[in-house]
């Protein structure tokens, strides 16, 4: 899978499919787009996977980032999958998009095509994720102004039509879902979401100072605890405050959506709460 995507033959486009499909089935799986495969006004990264060393999830804008923080962050979703390519179940072919052509005719929708050829294109889902319940779901992030155009229109009918062929469950987020207070502080949280081994080695036994400052100091700012347990355990407060966003993001505390985490904020304005 090149930089140029132009000009694809069946048989280029079938190598493509072929590669990636293998690493998928040795449990090594890459996102069939990378960001390095095509050219993006939108902010594309490289976001490393918290539980995975060495995997890094591949986003394609900023909102596909935000969503995909969000997924991180659902204790529901047990696997993420970016940039999923859409091929046959049939595991023995190597002539993977016939479905989604076949899809297309049958609705009546021009099946896009690589540029500068008539070569039909593979259609990728966002993010296929596996739920803890075995259940599958697909997202589909969009910005909300697209969705009056007719072409986007019929793409999303047509991710929506091939997921339900699979029984998937389809979800389409929209961006205005997206850019909020609680997105913000999960972004935040996130740099916390995996702690270098000097801090994972220390984080139980911090954790209970933290907590009984956070009861005992409710109407202080959260800085205030955060230094009083980080002092306690004998640690800057850099560490300190890497510890909190640790808490946070696994979950062991929580505070209102709808309210920017601001360490100059109080526990009770912050409508903190404690679940370890």
């Amino acid at each position: 899978m090149g930089k140029s995507r132009r000009n694809v033959s069946m048989e280029l486009r079938n190598s493509y499919i072929k590669n990636w499909k293998e690493k998928e089935e040795n449990d090594q799986y890459e996102a069939f787009i990378r960001t390095f495969d095509i050219s993006s006004s939108g902010i594309k990264s490289r976001y490393p996977c918290p539980d995975t060393p060495g995997r890094f999830y591949q986003t394609l804008s900023i909102n596909e980032l935000f969503q995909l923080i969000h997924l991180l962050k659902d204790p529901t979703i047990k696997c993420i999958k970016e940039q999923y390519a859409v091929v046959d179940r049939k595991k023995d072919s190597i002539t993977l998009t016939d479905e989604s052509v076949a899809l297309a005719m049958a609705m009546n929708i021009k099946h896009p095509t690589y540029p500068q050829c008539d070569t039909p294109i593979v259609i990728t889902w966002d993010f296929l994720c596996e739920t803890i319940s075995g259940g599958m779901k697909v997202f589909s992030v969009k910005p909300a102004y697209v969705l009056g155009k007719k072409r986007v229109k019929q793409l999303i009918a047509l991710e929506r039509a091939l997921a339900i062929a699979h029984g998937y469950e389809y979800k389409l987020i929209l961006d205005t879902k997206l850019k909020t207070i609680q997105t913000d502080n999960y972004v935040k949280a996130s740099f916390g979401a995996k702690l270098p081994q000097e801090l994972r080695c220390i984080y139980k036994a911090w954790f209970p100072n933290f907590a009984d400052s956070l009861s005992e100091n409710e109407y202080d700012s959260l800085l205030f605890s955060i230094k009083k347990a980080g002092k306690q355990m004998g640690i800057g407060l850099q560490h300190a405050y890497k510890l909190v966003l640790h808490a946070f993001w696994i979950g062991d505390i929580s505070s209102a959506s709808n309210i920017a985490l601001l360490p100059e904020l109080s526990p009770y304005e912050l409508e903190v709460a404690v679940h370890a």
